[in-house]
C-alpha cells in the first residue's frame, strides 16, 4: 500500500491566459510530467472568464486582480506590462516620457474578458 502513495497519478485540468501559458507553463508542465509520468495534465489556455467549478478545473491561474472570493486564491509572483514601440512611430510622434502621455498615441491593446487590460 505504500507503494502506491509514492507518486502522485491521476488528472488536473488547468486553465491559463494563453501568453503566460504558452512561454511560462507549458515548459513547466513538460518538465512535471517528465517527473511524474502517472499525472495527466490537461492545459487549457485561453483569456476568457472560466467557472472553476461548473467546467471542473482543479486550477486556474489569473493575471491581476483576484475577483471571485468564494475561491481559494494566492499570488504566485508579479507582473509587469511594458509598452512598446516601433522606433520609427517614436521618431514620427516623439517619445512618452509619463504613462499620461500615452493617451495622446497611437495605441494597441488587449483587454482580457474580465476587463483587465493584459497588455497595452
Amino acid at each position: 500500500m505504500q507503494a502506491l502513495n509514492k507518486a502522485p497519478r491521476g488528472r488536473s485540468r488547468v486553465n491559463a491566459p494563453v501568453t503566460f501559458g504558452t512561454f511560462c507553463l507549458a515548459p513547466l508542465v513538460g518538465r512535471y510530467l517528465d517527473k511524474f509520468p502517472e499525472i495527466e495534465v490537461e492545459l487549457i489556455l485561453s483569456h476568457r472568464f472560466i467557472d472553476t467549478v461548473g467546467e471542473d478545473f482543479d486550477i486556474v491561474l489569473r493575471l491581476g486582480a483576484f475577483q471571485d472570493t468564494t475561491l481559494g486564491a494566492r499570488s504566485i509572483a508579479p507582473h509587469r506590462a511594458i509598452a512598446c514601440a516601433a522606433s520609427d512611430y517614436l521618431r514620427r510622434r516623439g517619445i512618452p516620457k509619463q504613462p499620461k502621455d500615452l493617451t495622446a498615441q497611437d495605441c494597441l491593446g488587449f483587454v482580457a474578458s474580465s476587463g483587465l487590460a493584459e497588455t497595452k
